[in-house]
């Protein structure tokens, strides 16, 4: 009965804030059509008075700024030994914790580990899930360092494993589900494949369980040998978290894709996984600094095919949608079709003079695709422009919008949230947020810039990982 009252005690709370956001909105509203009144009768409307009308809003489909407790990143900071997780509030960037690790940092991602059913209303009761199971997203983060070890820690800064991953790793994909896969690229152009299982105290939470091995010299009453499960791992943080990871396989890289005896370095990696399909087709797509492309097969490490780029790549990943994976190439962005194994003919036109050095696509709106540039611009994309909406898809181009100014410095890298873009620049020690919620009818607002400054030291890497487990939202 207690739990009854206490959930309706929490939706008439719900409801009393939502009361009070629909008065926030009607007296921003009206207070707008004053303006236009004032417009309209000729007079010139200051812009800073329309800017502090519609900042009441607050970003991200209606959350004010103070509302917004986290945004769930890791940004590397400091002289590369350094890693924060950040946080925002009330318009400022301020360090959450920071992780030290045995050597300087090379990379670092944010690997979402989704259990089954995780969220309200999906457990049964046949599969009743344990107490201390995650029963949401649990978000780890994956840091490499020049010693060619990864080191996995939870979100609050707390250490789970260190792992050698026999090579120094310069960018990471993951896919969770019920066989959570790691694939690592290296600066020696290698790519690693690891099958990872997450525990909680002596309970997997996420991936399989290993499975009965026989026990030597004992034997069941019927003469067969006896089989006994591996106990849990022995080894758990202080939180009884425990990450078990074990190298799968080496990906079968053919001679013709050797340059000069060695294999050029990874400068992106994406996992593609169809939907209904099952692990077995999982692929992965691989851009190397030589402006080749490379597909395998997740499951043995098989290579499917390999083709150039027009244009080598000048960007420090890639992004991906659907079956679309966006590549700076130069001034422009081409597209690399993953299902199809090959490289699409249209592309995205940049501007001349340019180089398109990291690229992002909308999360609310997927055909937005954001271009960051050597210049400190952000070019916006519209990649399925139909000049006539009635045309078909196969018609569609793609079409600069606008462009999104950043702070002057060059970009590191961009990253799309539900709601916001992020950019970082090293030069200028700075991680930008812009609220892109509105990006179909207006341009994107600008709402913090260089507030993220870490006691003077810069950004390294392209400066922020974040965890696409629900959807890149922010939490």
């Amino acid at each position: 009965m207690e739990a009854i009252k206490s959930e309706i005690s929490w939706a008439d709370e719900e409801i009393s804030l939502a009361h009070a956001r629909i008065k926030q909105l009607k007296t921003i509203k009206n207070d707008l059509k004053k303006l236009s009144k004032v417009a309209k009768g000729g007079i010139a409307v200051d812009e800073s008075a329309m800017r502090e009308i519609t900042s009441r809003a607050g970003p991200g489909g209606g959350k004010a700024l103070s509302k917004v407790p986290s945004l769930p990143h890791a940004v590397n900071v400091g002289t590369g030994d350094m890693f924060s997780d950040y946080f925002i509030t009330k318009g400022t960037v301020t360090p959450k914790t920071t992780l030290q690790t045995s050597a300087k940092v090379e990379s670092f991602a944010v690997l979402a580990f989704k259990p089954k059913g995780a969220g309200p209303g999906r457990s049964s009761k046949r599969s009743k899930r344990k107490p201390n199971d995650f029963t949401t997203v649990a978000n780890i983060i994956a840091v490499s360092t020049t010693d060619s070890m990864i080191h996995f820690f939870e979100s609050d800064g707390t250490l789970i494993t260190s792992y050698p991953a026999t090579h120094v790793v310069t960018k990471f994909a993951f896919d969770s589900g019920d066989s959570p896969l790691l694939i690592t690229g290296g600066k020696d152009g290698s790519v690693l494949f690891h099958n990872m299982t997450l525990w909680k105290n002596d309970h997997v939470i996420v991936g399989k369980r290993p499975r009965a091995k026989v026990v030597p010299g004992e034997f069941n009453k019927d003469g067969t040998p006896k089989r006994a499960k591996p106990p849990p791992p022995s080894k758990k943080n202080s939180n009884g978290i425990a990450l078990v990871v074990h190298l799968e396989s080496i990906a079968d890289t053919p001679p013709s894709c050797y340059d000069g005896g060695k294999l050029p370095a990874v400068l992106g990696l994406s996992l593609y996984a169809p939907r209904g399909n099952g692990v077995n087709a999982r692929k992965v797509v691989v851009s190397d600094d030589a402006g080749a492309v490379r597909l395998y097969f997740a499951k043995n490490g098989t290579m499917m095919r390999s083709f150039d780029l027009d244009v080598p790549q000048t960007s420090s990943s890639m992004a991906k949608t659907g079956v679309t994976l966006a590549i700076g190439t130069g001034s422009d962005v081409s597209f690399v079709h993953a299902s199809k194994a090959d490289k699409v003919l249209s592309r995205c036109d940049g501007i001349s003079g340019t180089r398109v050095v990291s690229v992002a696509y909308d999360v609310l709106i997927p055909s937005y695709l954001y271009a960051g540039l050597d210049n400190g611009d952000v070019l916006v994309f519209d990649t399925k422009f139909r000049a006539n909406k009635q045309a078909s898809s196969a018609k569609a181009t793609c079409k600069l919008l606008y462009k999104a100014t950043s702070g002057g410095e060059t970009i590191d890298g961009i990253f799309g949230l539900k709601g916001y873009l992020l950019s970082t620049a090293s030069a200028g020690n700075s991680m930008s947020v812009h609220n892109t919620t509105s990006a179909r009818e207006e341009r994107t607002r600008y709402l913090v810039d260089n507030s993220a400054n870490m006691h003077g030291k810069p950004y390294s890497g392209y400066g922020v990982a974040v965890s696409e487990g629900s959807g890149n939202k922010i939490e």
